[in-house]
C-alpha cells in the first residue's frame, strides 16, 4: 500500500502500463539518437576534407573521437544520476516526520524493515527516469565500439587464420563483452546505493539546508572513496601481472584477470553501500519508535 501511495505522486508514471516496456522506449530513443548523430558527425567531418575520399584511416580517427566524446559524456551523466538519487530519498524520512505521517505509518501492521524497502522502491523510482537516460548513453558508447570493432576486424579477416580469429575472440571480445555489461549495468547499482544513502541522510537530517550540505559531503566522500579502491585494484592488478610474468602466463591469465577483479569489485562496492544504508535507516527508524 505505501508503494503505491507512493507511485501515485509520480507524474512520469501515470499512464505508464509496463515499466519495463517504458524502460526500453527510453533506452532505444537514446540509441537511435546517438547513431543520427554519429552519422551526423561523420559527414560533417568528411565535408570539411572533401573531396578527399574515405578511407580506413580516417574513418577509425573519427569514429574514436566520436566514441571518446560519447563516453565522457556518459561519465559526466554519472554526476546528474548521483543528483537525481540524492534528490529523490533526502526527503523520504524527514518528510515523514515533520508532517506528522510517520505516526501514522507506526500504526500499520509493516515492520521497520518493510518500511524502508517500500520507501527505497519508490526513491528508486524518482530517480528511474535519469539512470535509463545514463544507461542509454552508455549501451550507444559500447554500440559504436562495437561498430568500431568489427569494421576493423573486416579489414583484417584476410590477413589472419583461424587459429588467430579464435584468439582475438577468446582475449579481446570476450572480455569487452563482459566489461561492457559492467560499464552498462554500474548506474542501476550506483543508483540503488546512492539511493539508500540519501536516505541514510534522511532519517538523520530533518532539516532540508543541512541535509543538501550533508549530501555534498557524502557525495565527496563517496567519489574520494572510489578513487582509492580505483587505485587500489590497479595496483593489485600490477603486482599480479608482475607475478604471472615470472612464469609466462601473463598475456594468458590477463584479459581474465582483469574480469574476475572489476564485476566484483564494483558490484560488491555498491551492494555493500546498499546493504549498510537500508540497515542504518532501519536501526535508525526503530530507535525512533523506541
Amino acid at each position: 500500500p505505501l508503494i503505491v501511495r507512493e507511485r501515485r505522486r509520480l507524474h512520469w508514471f501515470k499512464g505508464v502500463d509496463s515499466p519495463e516496456r517504458y524502460s526500453i522506449k527510453v533506452i532505444v530513443r537514446i540509441v537511435i539518437i546517438v547513431a543520427v548523430l554519429y552519422a551526423g558527425w561523420v559527414a560533417l567531418r568528411w565535408l570539411d576534407i572533401s573531396p578527399i575520399p574515405l578511407s580506413r584511416s580516417f574513418f577509425f580517427g573519427v569514429s574514436t573521437d566520436f566514441l571518446i566524446i560519447l563516453a565522457g559524456l556518459s561519465l559526466l551523466a554519472t554526476v546528474l544520476l548521483d543528483y537525481a538519487s540524492i534528490s529523490a530519498s533526502l526527503n523520504v524520512i524527514s518528510g515523514e516526520i515533520n508532517s506528522g505521517t510517520w505516526d501514522l505509518l507506526r500504526l500499520t501492521a509493516a515492520r521497520e524493515g518493510e518500511l524502508v524497502l517500500a520507501k527505497h522502491a519508490v526513491t528508486q523510482l524518482r530517480a528511474w527516469r535519469t539512470m535509463l537516460r545514463v544507461i542509454g548513453l552508455r549501451i550507444a558508447a559500447v554500440l559504436t565500439a562495437v561498430f568500431i570493432i568489427i569494421r576493423e576486424y573486416t579489414f583484417a579477416t584476410p590477413y589472419l587464420t583461424v587459429q588467430e580469429s579464435i584468439t582475438f575472440f577468446l582475449f579481446n571480445l570476450a572480455p569487452f563483452a563482459a566489461l561492457s555489461g559492467v560499464f552498462i549495468l554500474e548506474p542501476l547499482w550506483r543508483m540503488r546505493a546512492m539511493t539508500a544513502l540519501g536516505m541514510v541522510i534522511s532519517a538523520r537530517v530533518q532539516d532540508a539546508a543541512s541535509a543538501a550540505l550533508v549530501a555534498i559531503g557524502k557525495v565527496l566522500a563517496l567519489w574520494f572513496i572510489q578513487a582509492l579502491v580505483v587505485v587500489a585494484v590497479i595496483g593489485g592488478l600490477s603486482v599480479l601481472f608482475l607475478m604471472l610474468s615470472a612464469f609466462g602466463t601473463s598475456a594468458l591469465c590477463a584479459p581474465f584477470t582483469v574480469l574476475l577483479a572489476i564485476y566484483p569489485t564494483v558490484y560488491g562496492f555498491y551492494s555493500v553501500l546498499k546493504m549498510w544504508g537500508l540497515r542504518h535507516v532501519a536501526r535508525r527508524l526503530f530507535s525512533l519508535t523506541g
